[in-house]
């Protein structure tokens, strides 16, 4: 799938906060996956190494299980990032939902949170979308939460990206 828009590297710089004025909290936007073409909307909803977010509604939220079941690439995806004001990012995103339940309260304090999450606070904002919990988005410098480490298998992704947009003709 060749971008037929600009698209551009942003580098997520936590003490900057480059991203945020950028992809603001609230703000809606389309993930588009590289492999298959489908895209959804979602809105960021938090994060600070990098953005956690979540499907907007129940259709995006199928989109996502439609990704997922294409039988192409991973769980962690190479995505194109467009926001409303037409600007188009590169990232990787982890799209499997984590850490809430869609139908309890959002900062809850949840014994037991989706895929493994223990207990903790409730990640899950977007009420009645289908999804427990949120995704996560990865651009260039981005860290995993639980360890401020960058993660390799989103560093592939982005490193696949930018490979493919230097031999765009």
């Amino acid at each position: 799938m060749a971008a037929h828009f600009p698209v551009v590297f942003k580098t997520w710089r936590k003490k900057t906060k480059i991203m945020n004025g950028i992809l603001n909290k609230k703000d809606n936007f389309i993930i588009i996956d590289y492999y298959t073409g489908y895209y959804f909307v979602c809105k960021r909803m938090g994060g600070g190494y990098h953005a956690d977010i979540e499907p907007i509604n129940i259709e995006s939220n199928n989109s996502i299980k439609k990704i997922m079941g294409s039988g192409r690439g991973g769980k962690r995806r190479p995505v194109i990032i467009l926001l409303e004001d037409g600007k188009c990012f590169l990232g990787s995103s982890f799209m499997v939902g984590h850490a809430g339940v869609d139908s309890e309260p959002y900062l809850k304090i949840l014994t037991k949170r989706s895929n493994g999450y223990g207990k903790g606070e409730n990640y899950d904002s977007v009420k009645g979308n289908g999804m427990d919990g949120h995704i996560c988005l990865f651009v260039e410098g981005c860290r995993n939460h639980f360890d401020g480490k960058e993660n390799k298998e989103h560093n592939k992704n982005l490193e696949f990206l930018k490979d493919v947009k230097s031999k765009e003709v």
